[in-house]
């Protein structure tokens, strides 16, 4: 059954997720839109790495993802509300665009926690495919997908909410 899931997941919902990106590159700030999801995720899982390996003990889901700790959770959030305002301050000094700062904070805060839950949800299919790492072209990463599972799955959350609270 985890198989079965594993590959609908992955033949359905990734190429999905990732069209999100198309689409929203056609609305009114599109080129600005599609580079908030990099923003956000990748904020959050760095902060969340680094948090978790300073100030981490103490195990989230041991069962899933044996190394991420409560405090690279909430590292994380806190990351990523940086990555949002660090995406606003872009938006602001390379096109003059004004932001809705609470709107990005909201932002922020969803999109980690998309963010998270699109890592767990891939490492769930690795842990039930028995496989340690995607790949091996980046070291000590698990591999490339493992660099953007965190995007894939938050990106259309992120839209949405960009969209809903109005953040440019």
């Amino acid at each position: 059954m985890g198989e079965l899931f594993g590959s609908l997941f992955a033949g359905v919902m990734i190429p999905w997720f990732l069209s999100t990106m198309i689409n929203v590159r056609m609305t009114r700030y599109g080129y600005l839109y599609v580079v908030l999801p990099f923003f956000i995720s990748m904020s959050s899982d760095t902060g969340g790495y680094f948090f978790g390996k300073f100030f981490g003990n103490q195990k989230a889901f041991p069962e899933v993802s044996p190394n991420k700790t409560v405090a690279g959770c909430v590292g994380g959030i806190l990351s990523a509300l940086i990555g949002a305002m660090l995406f606003g301050l872009m938006a602001y000094l390379l096109e003059g665009i004004r932001f809705n700062a609470f709107a990005l904070i909201i932002c922020g805060v969803i999109g980690s926690f998309a963010s998270q839950l699109g890592d767990l949800a891939f490492s769930l299919i690795k842990r039930q495919c028995r496989v340690k790492d995607y790949g091996y072209i980046l070291p000590g990463h698990g591999g490339v997908l493992d660099r953007f599972d965190s995007v894939i799955f938050s990106a259309p959350i992120i839209f949405m909410s960009a969209e809903l609270f109005q953040i440019l």
